[in-house]
């Protein structure tokens, strides 16, 4: 067989999908297995959604788009939310995980460096390296919540230095960014000429610290690239849709780029996109009422393991916690928790070398999943109170 390029070699699955496979096999051999280790939101497409591409289904929107309901959509919301109108040029629509790779493609060269958070979403780090771009992990230290301090962003700056990423709500802390770290680094990234790529996908989803976006000090019309999702806060995953806000440029360069790739994203989902940003917030909001309470419990769990501690995430749908008091490695506690309790987890290494020393738990199953599963890992692992377990 002929050889495969350089870049292609840096290709690897992602962890994720690999350990889940694992579990359904274990799943399908009989056993009985609760579900923390995959961000799929346990709920269906809500229904109005799913009407509105099914309307457009059999209207006969099959073809290329030429249609700017989604665009529109966009536009209102986030006017709405953040304060500013961003113009037709600023907006592009596609799946949201594209944008990693776009973005920092027409906006690095090879030998160019992306700062990113550690631990992170590992696809940030991959597209880097596909590229030839150096990632350059910035720790979110467990101290402060998880959350990047722009002066730790500010020092690994470079003359290299492209993009800043950052992901509030973040996978796979739950870290959400206060205002005023959010506008520190708008303005450094401004002041030095440096993208601002915002990861919001979980942008609807935050419990305790209110959302804030870079977005909303420039307008995307400086630094600030703002990248929403629809896959998580309207459990439209396999839709595999999401849009894009930056300086139109940028953005203009962007579009290019995917339509090379994806050409264009069908009528009919961005259909479906326009009614869940037009009719969807009270569901969303009833989502957030019930990821609060599943928050709750499984924080309020984990402190009863002990050698367990966890800081309670203020959004997205995941817990973090800090595992190094039980001795053992972050693959160490995944595999005890699975052959001990039936519980999947997933090993903080897999958000990257930062991560060692946790786990992370996606509580985006029932309610009832989640008090099962906790029980069960208190279980396995010996919890401190008893009586508070079995209450």
């Amino acid at each position: 067989m002929p050889p495969l390029s350089a870049a292609a070699g840096s290709l690897r699955s992602r962890a994720t999908f690999a350990f889940h496979d694992q579990v359904k096999k274990m799943e399908a051999a009989g056993r009985s297995i609760i579900h923390f280790e995959l961000g799929e939101p346990d709920a269906v497409t809500p229904p109005h959604i799913v009407d509105a591409a099914v309307a457009a289904l059999r209207r006969g929107e099959t073809h290329y788009t030429g249609k700017d309901s989604l665009s529109q959509a966009i536009t209102q919301a986030t006017q709405s939310e953040l304060g500013f109108t961003p113009t037709r040029e600023q907006v592009v629509i596609a799946p949201a995980v594209s944008f990693l790779y776009t973005v920092i493609r027409c906006a690095a060269n090879p030998g160019d460096e992306v700062i990113i958070p550690a631990p992170a979403y590992p696809t940030y780090a991959s597209v880097c390296r596909f590229q030839s771009v150096r990632p350059v992990p910035v720790a979110a230290r467990e101290e402060n919540g998880f959350r990047l301090d722009p002066a730790d962003v500010a020092a690994a700056c470079t003359e290299k230095t492209r993009v800043v990423v950052i992901n509030s709500p973040c996978n796979p802390t739950g870290a959400v960014m206060t205002a005023d770290e959010v506008r520190a680094l708008s303005e450094l990234c401004t002041e030095r000429g440096i993208y601002l790529l915002s990861d919001e996908t979980y942008a609807q989803l935050c419990f305790d610290t209110p959302f804030s976006s870079p977005a909303a000090v420039d307008g995307c019309r400086s630094s600030t690239v703002m990248v929403r999702s629809f896959s998580k806060t309207y459990a439209m995953t396999g839709w595999r849709l999401g849009w894009g806000v930056g300086p139109a440029p940028l953005m203009e360069k962007v579009g290019q780029l995917l339509q090379m790739i994806i050409s264009t994203v069908p009528p009919f989902i961005q259909e479906a996109g326009a009614a869940a940003l037009t009719q969807g917030g009270a569901w969303v909001s009833r989502q957030v009422t019930g990821y609060r309470q599943r928050r709750d419990a499984i924080v309020a769990g984990l402190g009863k393991i002990p050698g367990v501690t966890c800081v309670k995430p203020a959004g997205a749908l995941y817990a973090f916690p800090n595992i190094t008091g039980t001795g053992m490695t972050s693959a160490e506690f995944v595999e005890a928790a699975l052959q001990r309790a039936n519980v999947a987890l997933l090993p903080g290494t897999a958000f990257g070398p930062a991560g060692e020393g946790y786990v992370r738990l996606c509580f985006a199953t029932s309610l009832a999943n989640c008090q099962e599963g906790i029980l069960r890992l208190q279980r396995a692992f010996g919890a401190q109170d008893q009586a508070g377990r079995e209450g």
